[in-house]
């Protein structure tokens, strides 16, 4: 009996320190994700460093507890697979390797947020954490244009369309049913972080928040009833009329809508530039992961100086440095995750559930777009951000499954 007590309250001891040691866990990366700026050696910060250990603890953690779970283990491989075959073909194959390792860090990354997440609770803990430290992220950015509106904010970030990409993905967090906040707060928080990430003056971060919020009321006309329809309509005509209202204005902030053309001109020219270059790569096989900005032709940024950058684009350079291989990998990347955010769609059992699946659409939505403009998919953020897709799909999965074996009808024994 003594030995039975013991037993248990063991058990207990390790279930408290590993729910205290997640939230911790979930905390930092919350506070130190955004910590862009503070790198110390080939684009690492200290987040990565504390992150490690953190990973190897939990990895420990999982395998003496139960198996693992690889989602996205298929486009992954092949993604991988795809940019070990370019680097034959290679000129830079340190910068290869470098850009190879960060990959398979963010996906053991994903991995290890996706296994250890497996509650709603913890999922709660998880987005309230994202939540404040974005209102954080956009305290800082509105207060780099406060004394100086002709620049742009950026934060704590490298840059300000990195910024844009991170509360542009925080805004959907508005739409989450874990932690019920009250309209007032919710709105508030998606205000203030719309203003946020209007300080950036991204023009790929509102090109991309439009779209995606274009797919969310095309998912919520959809299923919508007669009277909420009417709302909706209503709510268009609204920000419509607003919008021409304001233009005028907006066009003379400095910095912001005059960059377009400009920005057009430099994207046409290195995207002609990557599909010529992967033209003459012999059986599409890619330069290497990351080799575009060390080995391609100097380009015009704005029509003045040249220099060499990266592609703007996570599609053309999955293409261009990664091979056709590659490039199919991540149009398999994308559609495993499109398939869970479906197959979520279908499991929903309310309003609230719904408005956050679409909101999860959203966020993916969003980040397919950026991916068009600029290459992100290097973003810590936003791995975070399919986790958080992945581990909705995970929990509604296993929802479903309690559901049908409690509607199993009982067997009676005679």
């Amino acid at each position: 009996m003594g030995r039975l007590i013991y037993s248990h309250n063991l058990t207990g001891t390790k279930f408290l320190f590993g729910q205290k040691l997640k939230i911790i866990y979930f905390l930092m990366i919350a506070s130190l994700v955004p910590l862009i700026k503070a790198q110390i050696i080939y684009n690492t910060t200290i987040f990565d460093f504390i992150n490690m250990i953190f990973i190897i603890f939990f990895l420990t953690y999982i395998f003496a507890k139960r198996k693992l779970q690889i989602p996205l283990l298929v486009p992954m491989a092949i993604i991988i697979y795809g940019s070990l075959i370019s680097m034959f073909n290679a000129q830079v194959l340190l910068i290869n390797s470098i850009i190879l390792i960060i990959d398979l860090y963010l996906f053991i990354f994903f991995i290890v947020l996706y296994n250890i997440i497996e509650t709603k609770r913890e999922l709660r803990i998880f987005i309230l954490f994202w939540m404040i430290f974005a209102i954080l992220q956009s305290s800082f950015i509105l207060y780099d244009i406060f004394p100086n509106f002709v620049g742009r904010g950026y934060g704590t970030f490298l840059n300000p369309n990195m910024a844009s990409n991170y509360l542009g993905l925080s805004f959907f967090l508005i739409f989450q049913p874990y932690a019920k906040m009250g309209k007032f707060l919710t709105w508030l928080f998606g205000l203030f972080i719309l203003s946020g990430m209007l300080a950036t003056k991204s023009l790929a971060g509102i090109i991309a928040l439009f779209i995606s919020v274009l797919v969310m009321t095309i998912l919520y006309w959809y299923r919508a009833r007669a009277c909420s329809k009417i709302k909706l309509i209503s709510a268009i005509l609204i920000i419509v009329i607003v919008g021409l209202i304001i233009y005028p204005e907006v066009t003379k902030i400095p910095n912001f809508l005059a960059r377009f053309p400009k920005s057009v001109y430099t994207k046409s020219d290195l995207w002609r530039t990557g599909f010529n270059i992967f033209i003459k790569n012999p059986l599409g096989c890619g330069i290497g992961p990351g080799g575009f900005d060390e080995v391609c032709p100097e380009i015009a940024i704005f029509r003045r100086e040249s220099m060499r950058i990266e592609l703007h684009s996570d599609w053309l350079s999955f293409l261009v440095e990664r091979g056709v291989l590659g490039f199919l990998g991540l149009v398999l990347l994308f559609g495993v995750i499109a398939m869970m955010l479906f197959q979520t769609l279908k499991t929903i059992n309310s309003k609230r559930e719904f408005l956050w699946v679409i909101g999860l659409f959203g966020m993916f939505v969003f980040i397919l777009s950026f991916a068009f403009t600029h290459e992100v998919l290097h973003f810590r953020h936003i791995w975070c951000s399919f986790a958080l897709i992945a581990v909705e799909y995970k929990l509604r999965k296993k929802g479903s499954r309690r559901e049908a074996i409690d509607l199993r009808p009982s067997m009676n024994i005679i």
